[in-house]
């Protein structure tokens, strides 16, 4: 008999402790401030088709707001470099609307997102979100698309990129003179994932070296697919545009995500 009290009571203060924690997140939720600004907070583009990166899209956030008193935005931050909000020292005042303008960036196929945060100078802060799936037409691309061939080796290297579900064929390569050209063959670097969208990636080497004088200035490298996609490289130009640094790097579909 005292065991069933026992038990009893423990139920009991379990139930009342567990009233009170329900009772102090609600407590803080609705005492806890918050940004009187009203409005959409979310934009999905859906699924965008364009056929060579980069390719931008914009929507512009309008939020109003609803408190009488003016609110002064610090800045704006995004959770990507793929995505670009300038905004700064804007007082929004009582019924105003701010409107803030998103840039997002797509640079391949498959789902991209991204979340931007306006925050204010009292403290608070505001997450705005954005999306688009991506549909690339043309996805062949060579990485860098300049190349210069040093004396006295006079040798070189770029990357061709590709989306394909399946393995892609042997480019035909049209190769300028005093070039010598290999393909190293395709690797693939980016998994196919159905639920972002997002086809697999390939990466090919191809290793440049030149014989004489080597290939012409500003003469052309060209790189053809069966299905008609082309790129082409251009060799020794009159301005060296380096290679690509990690603020731009080749899109490769990370494991398990966009």
């Amino acid at each position: 008999m005292g065991t069933e009290i026992q038990d009893r009571r423990g139920v009991r203060q379990q139930i009342i402790a567990g009233l009170v924690v329900v009772a102090v997140v609600i407590a803080v939720w609705l005492l806890w401030p918050r940004v009187p600004l009203r409005g959409q907070t979310e934009h999905d583009f859906g699924v965008v088709s364009f056929e060579t990166p980069p390719h931008y899209l914009e929507h512009t956030f309008s939020l109003t707001n609803t408190s009488s008193e003016p609110y002064q935005i610090m800045r704006a931050s995004s959770s990507c470099g793929c995505t670009e909000a300038i905004v700064s020292g804007e007082v929004v005042g009582s019924g105003e609307t701010l409107h803030l303008p998103v840039r997002l960036k797509l640079t391949h196929s498959g789902l991209k997102e991204a979340v931007v945060t306006v925050y204010f100078y009292d403290g608070q802060s505001l997450d705005l979100g954005i999306r688009a799936t991506g549909d690339m037409k043309r996805t062949l691309r060579a990485v860098p698309s300049k190349v210069r061939l040093l004396p006295p080796r006079g040798r070189g290297q770029t990357k061709l990129w590709m989306e394909s579900d399946v393995k892609p064929s042997t480019p035909e390569i049209e190769s300028p003179e005093r070039l010598e050209v290999t393909f190293v063959g395709w690797k693939q670097t980016g998994k196919k994932n159905e639920e972002t969208a997002t086809p697999a990636s390939w990466t090919g080497e191809v290793i440049l070296q030149a014989s004489g004088e080597g290939p012409p200035q500003g003469s052309v490298l060209s790189f053809v697919m069966p299905n008609g996609e082309r790129v082409e490289v251009t060799m020794n130009p009159r301005t060296y545009f380096p290679p690509p640094t990690t603020d731009d790097p080749l899109p490769v579909q990370p494991a398990g995500g966009s």
